[in-house]
């Protein structure tokens, strides 16, 4: 629920020059925050068509963060302003909301003569879980895709995405150059490539320094371990694929499988099964939807399949603070327990990941848990 504040301030002539606090508070997990204020203008009445001027009045505006960091300044010239993860109004960082005690600024630049009354209205928006829609396995020219990380962007956007995670072959020295969207959220990964399979460490710019071309179980399992304490969410990508096989061993620390890839096919329903079997063992594995986009066409579709997630928000991160493995809201849907609900059809597949507790998989009767799984 959102938490509406009211603050006042009078100032009178002596304080002109001076720079007011405002205390406020700040819960944590916040998703923006916005303030207006009013003051009466310069206008002192009119005569006929003649305006007459009245004193000069002008109150500046700037937010300072609990750290005592500012989050931005205005100056006089906009009577309200947003703060967000999400984009803020210009001048203002988008950045985490810390949990604490922030302060507005009020700049006493013009005082009249017979002082003036402020008015302030904060209104501090929490997170709230919903659905976002995405696409977990997306190539950009970086590697061998056609289109760069701004034009799959702009596709991803009219298409109504919300996120894309960005996972170019071996390759994470764009992953610091994305674009900012306020309608969509890009999140940096890599896919590691090797002759014996793929893997998708998502979620962090640079998931390891070490060669990728490992030659060893010890030398890929080092590589693994790395790529964990860095923060990323490991994924064993297309593990049936025909042609790109996992042909390492399933003991490697890994965090999610991808059950599906790019177009239904008997490679995904494979990995399905093997999904399947891991349920019924009793060992809970997240799973990740992602169509391996690398140009238009019939078989290679972005959001084909589209990976759905319930989250508290968009934003890239959480506050600082937090363990790097819970950095993003996606990705900790990733990783939170639960169930999987999967739906497949022609037109719009999708797998859903979260906390709700469907009773079944949709699909194929093969692939449906067993009763209490």
């Amino acid at each position: 629920m959102k938490k509406k504040i009211q603050l006042q301030l009078f100032l009178d002539k002596s304080r002109e020059r001076e720079y007011i606090r405002l205390p406020f508070s700040v819960d944590a997990d916040t998703e923006s925050i916005s303030i207006r204020y009013r003051y009466p203008s310069s206008f002192a009445g009119q005569d006929g068509p003649f305006v007459i001027e009245g004193e000069p009045c002008t109150i500046d505006l700037a937010v300072m963060m609990p750290d005592g960091r500012m989050a931005g300044s205005s100056g006089s010239d906009r009577s309200s302003i947003l703060i967000s993860p999400l984009g803020s109004s210009a001048g203002f960082q988008s950045c985490e909301l810390p949990e604490g005690t922030w302060h507005i600024i009020a700049g006493a630049y013009h005082i009249p003569a017979n002082g003036v009354a402020v008015e302030y209205e904060v209104e501090v928006t929490p997170k709230e879980r919903r659905l976002f829609k995405g696409d977990t396995h997306v190539h950009t020219t970086a590697s061998d895709g056609i289109l760069k990380a701004e034009e799959a962007a702009l596709l991803a956007r009219r298409m109504g995405l919300d996120f894309l995670i960005f996972t170019d072959h071996n390759n994470s020295a764009q992953n610091d150059r994305f674009p900012f969207y306020e309608d969509i959220t890009l999140i940096p990964g890599t896919e590691w490539t090797h002759y014996k399979g793929h893997a998708g460490f998502l979620g962090t710019e640079q998931a390891f320094s070490t060669p990728f071309f490992t030659a060893s179980l010890e030398e890929t399992r080092d590589l693994f371990k790395e790529a964990g304490e860095n923060g990323a969410f490991r994924v064993i990508n297309h593990p049936f694929c025909p042609l790109v096989p996992w042909e390492w061993d399933f003991s490697l620390p890994f965090d999610g499988l991808e059950v599906w890839n790019g177009v239904m096919s008997e490679r995904n329903e494979k990995a399905a099964f093997w999904w399947h079997q891991q349920l019924c063992s009793g060992r809970k594995l997240p799973v990740t939807g992602g169509s391996d986009y690398h140009r238009p066409g019939l078989l290679g579709s972005l959001a084909m399949p589209c990976q759905c997630l319930y989250a508290p928000s968009r934003s890239s991160g959480f506050a600082e603070g937090s363990a790097p493995g819970q950095r993003l809201c996606f990705l900790s849907a990733l990783r939170a327990s639960g169930r999987f609900r999967c739906h497949i059809s022609g037109r719009s597949p999708r797998l859903l990941r979260g906390r709700r507790r469907p009773r079944r998989i949709y699909g194929h009767s093969a692939y449906r848990p067993l009763p209490g799984r």
